[in-house]
């Protein structure tokens, strides 16, 4: 029977690495999904940028220097966004990533940083219309992230989405139906 799950799993884009994780699943109390190409389709797209510090266009021209040539899918609709705007990015020297973080390098002289915000300062240090912006891009399931310079200034925000796919909604909906409590979808 566990055989025959596992295949039936694969058949259908599941791959369950272990067999005895199927015996498992019968005691979860928690099912937990990571929203970027689980419940989306996997193609984000830029939706916000803020300056802070800096004009909203040099924000977006800034991060797509840092995030040129990245395969991330965050990187890719940064660099998307500006290519849409017809917006040049310029070169990137000393480009390092930091895992689970973000990225930095240097471009037109000035030492930057691209990532989470909590990476790259305090998030209370956020001056209040500010931090209302970004409560209401993340309250919208919008995943957002952060330009600075080396001393840690904030100079803007970037903000990203993804649709969710067609049957999103039926999932959770029949997961609901099967006794899961609480069917609402939290973005983190």
């Amino acid at each position: 029977a566990l055989m025959v799950g596992t295949g039936a799993g694969a058949r259908h884009g599941v791959l369950i690495r272990e067999a005895n994780a199927l015996e498992r699943a019968s005691r979860l109390d928690a099912l937990i999904f990571d929203k970027t190409g689980t419940l989306t389709r996997g193609q984000m797209r830029l939706t916000d940028v803020l300056g802070a510090g800096l004009a909203r266009d040099e924000v977006l021209r800034l991060a797509a220097a840092l995030e040129h040539g990245s395969e991330h899918p965050i990187a890719r609709a940064i660099c998307q966004g500006a290519e849409d705007e017809e917006l040049t990015a310029p070169d990137v020297e000393g480009f390092r990533a930091h895992a689970g973080d973000g990225v930095s390098g240097r471009v037109e002289g000035r030492a930057l940083r691209l990532g989470k915000l909590s990476w790259l300062l305090d998030e209370g240090a956020l001056e209040d219309p500010l931090q209302r912006r970004l409560n209401a891009l993340r309250d919208d399931a919008k995943t957002v992230v952060a330009l600075a310079d080396e001393g840690g200034e904030l100079l803007g925000l970037l903000a990203v989405e993804d649709d969710l796919k067609d049957e999103a909604s039926e999932v959770v909906r029949e997961l609901a139906q099967q006794g899961v409590e609480d069917g609402r979808v939290r973005f983190a």
